[in-house]
């Protein structure tokens, strides 16, 4: 079996003061006892106004839908 590799670097640039992008990745298994990485990218708002709070609310809401239907369960990565 091959193994994959996931990791993520950020860089907020030169002409920034707060990153807006957010990434997540967590390690799921399945009620059938599949495992599944899933990775989430959310990209900010190009400097609108708390554009790092609208991607963070993306990336937390999807992981909150997944656990609410009940359909993964959530492991440490």
């Amino acid at each position: 079996m091959s193994k994959i590799i996931v990791d993520s670097h950020s860089d907020i640039g030169g002409y920034r003061d707060v990153f807006e992008d957010r990434v997540a990745v967590r390690r799921q298994t399945t009620s059938s006892d599949l495992k599944l990485d899933v990775a989430a990218v959310a990209d900010g708002q190009g400097g609108v106004n708390k554009g790092e709070r609208a991607s963070q609310t993306a990336i937390d809401a999807l992981f909150s839908y997944w656990r609410r239907a009940g359909k993964l369960t959530f492991l440490p990565c």
